[in-house]
């Protein structure tokens, strides 16, 4: 059976600075962790079961020994459990170690791991805080080193889906038209994105907005793991992974940070991988050369750090072995939630952050996934790494700790051709015979049209397209 043991935790959404709105709120720089228990959820446990077992049999046996032990979250489909203890049996206080052995002796047990909770904090007062307007995010098109304006003149994101594993997503008036029905996975219910999926703290929400600005005709899935306080646990991360995966989504942005490696979320990254799914994570903002936040650190996951606009890497950004690429970071613009500032007081925030340099590469990939439907995780990395800008002369010394350099969507873009099915670098007929795979099972990836459904349209789309004087047009 696979142990996983106690692990300091403190998973963050990951802004650099964090921004004062209302009274008594504060979203904070990423931070948590350290040598101890911090995080972990008393008295809780994550198990997964083998399929046969009977979780009521489990419990039942359990409360012999532990009267009051209850599941509180489940997953029936995948066999994942977390359990809670009672704090005490005849007043004599249980001690989580000893309740563990429960688990670990158990042949029914397959994983058991502590539930951890993640939070924000530590408040930090934005400085420099500032309230914006649309032009200001608008003219990011052109003013971010990016090649945005080049991108959009092949793709957009037409048919393709972004899931935003963050704090929700407000129905901002730039993003309303592309928002998808979101999922709480903290309730496990369905809801509109403006109350079931509202954005309490305004992070999700300008996580999404970097999305659009890269990919504006993407759609865009909000999956609440974070709550009101900026507050979620390890299991509805993991969960929202599956969520993501059931929707066939193409792309996940993980704007969030736990301080080691967590089991349920590391197979949950695995499936999506298998998936097909491309994973964008923030690199955290701890200043560390050698970081261990997850899930950047995983090596399904694009680890993006941050950089300012000239290339050289942000004071606040992790960075080292892991980082894949780069992605301005230091003073982005985004659409931030009214539930948390009024809209006349200003639409759109100013921040830094490595978790406004994740979206960037996720809209990049939208959009290569928008141009090449079957390009893979792999070749999709390969293709925002080989034509990355070189940084090298701005960070003389942290060699090797911006991975291949700063994003450029333009270089990107102008590389892939409409009828390259699996962006390979050239039209031959593999790409033909995986695009027609890929019809036969309705797949998303044959949505060659962009209209939202599989149909003979595309068919005819593609093959066109493919055997016509400009297959690349």
């Amino acid at each position: 059976m696979k142990m996983k043991h106690s692990k300091p935790v403190g998973l963050v959404a990951a802004l650099a600075l964090g921004y004062l709105f209302a009274p008594g709120f504060a979203l904070a720089q990423g931070g948590g962790g350290g040598g101890d228990d911090r995080g972990r959820i008393a008295h809780e446990f994550y198990i997964r079961v083998t399929p046969e077992t009977n979780i009521a049999d489990l419990i039942a046996d359990l409360e012999a020994e532990y009267p009051g032990v209850v599941v509180v979250r489940r997953d029936d489909v995948r066999h994942l459990f977390v359990v809670r203890f009672p704090a005490e049996v005849d007043g004599v206080p249980i001690d989580d170690d000893v309740a563990e052995l429960e688990f670990v002796n158990d042949p029914r047990v397959i994983d058991v791991d502590y539930h951890r909770e993640f939070s924000t904090p530590i408040p930090v007062t934005q400085s420099f805080f500032l309230r914006e307007q649309e032009p200001a995010f608008d003219g990011q098109e052109q003013s971010l080193p990016l090649g945005l304006v080049p991108a959009h003149l092949i793709a957009q994101g037409a048919g393709v889906t972004v899931a935003v594993i963050d704090t929700g997503v407000w129905p901002h008036p730039r993003l309303a038209s592309v928002l998808l029905p979101g999922y709480n996975l903290m309730t496990g219910q369905p809801g509109a994105v403006d109350d079931g999926v509202g954005d309490r703290v305004g992070h999700g929400t300008l996580v999404a907005g970097l999305v659009h600005l890269v990919a504006p005709q993407a759609m865009i899935l909000p999956l609440k793991v974070m709550g009101g306080d900026g507050m979620g646990t390890s299991f509805d991360i993991e969960q929202g992974i599956y969520r993501a995966i059931d929707a066939r989504v193409d792309v996940i942005n993980l704007s969030l940070t736990i301080a080691e490696t967590d089991v349920g979320i590391e197979r949950a990254l695995s499936a999506a991988a298998t998936a097909g799914i491309v994973v964008v994570a923030a690199m955290g903002n701890g200043g560390d050369p050698e970081p261990r936040d997850y899930p950047a650190i995983d090596p399904t996951v694009i680890a993006v750090a941050a950089v300012t606009n000239a290339g050289a890497l942000a004071s606040f950004t992790n960075w080292g072995e892991a980082v894949a690429l780069c992605a301005p970071g230091v003073s982005l613009v985004g659409p931030f939630s009214g539930a948390v500032a009024p809209m006349e007081a200003g639409p759109f925030l100013r921040t830094d952050g490595t978790s406004l340099s994740s979206p960037l590469v996720a809209g990049a990939a939208a959009l290569i996934r928008s141009r090449a439907h079957g390009a893979s995780p792999a070749r999709v990395r390969t293709l925002l790494r080989s034509t990355a800008t070189n940084i090298a002369a701005m960070n003389p010394g942290a060699a090797g700790g911006y991975g291949a350099g700063m994003l450029n969507v333009g270089a990107v873009m102008a590389g892939t051709c409409a009828s390259d099915f699996d962006a390979s670098g050239s039209v031959d007929p593999d790409d033909l015979a995986d695009f027609i795979s890929a019809y036969f099972i309705a797949s998303p990836a044959a949505d060659a049209d962009g209209s939202g459904t599989v149909d003979p349209d595309d068919l005819a789309d593609f093959i066109s397209r493919y055997f016509s004087a400009d297959p690349c047009g």
